[in-house]
């Protein structure tokens, strides 16, 4: 698993702002420009880039989607376009509907989401090895 990959910022982006929690868990509400400034600097973790971009009213950014990564380890699962959804399809949360997650929870999930993706996407590759005779 890459640690270098989960030491990136991660973004929560609600109906009427944006959560903003940097590798060291500092956590801070930001504006939709800033939003843009700060993924340039370092991109973020975070679930479903396209919808992210409609809600802060900006262009594209550079990011890390979760979502698209549980659809290339996961290919043909469902799972909720929310940092909810996809800890739920991870079994990192009870299935079925839930409580509102705050802000923070759903960054700690993100953050959560993307190390059991690494490490299923390290699993599925060693087997595909063992499975060719390589390793």
């Amino acid at each position: 698993m890459d640690s270098a990959f989960l030491d990136k910022p991660v973004l929560i982006v609600g109906l009427k702002d944006a959560l903003w929690r940097a590798p060291d868990g500092a956590a801070r509400h930001v504006a939709p420009g800033d939003v843009l400034r700060l993924a340039r600097e370092a991109p973020p973790l975070l679930c479903h880039l396209p919808a992210a971009c409609r809600r802060l009213r900006v262009e594209r950014f550079p990011a890390f989607d979760l979502l698209e990564l549980y659809a290339f380890v996961r290919p043909a699962s469902f799972c909720l376009p929310t940092p909810g959804g996809l800890a739920q399809a991870l079994g990192l949360l009870p299935a079925g509907p839930g409580s509102v997650l705050a802000p923070e929870r759903q960054a700690e999930l993100l953050r959560e989401s993307a190390r059991v993706l690494l490490t299923e996407l390290g699993a599925i590759d060693r087997k595909r090895w063992r499975i060719r005779g390589i390793a």
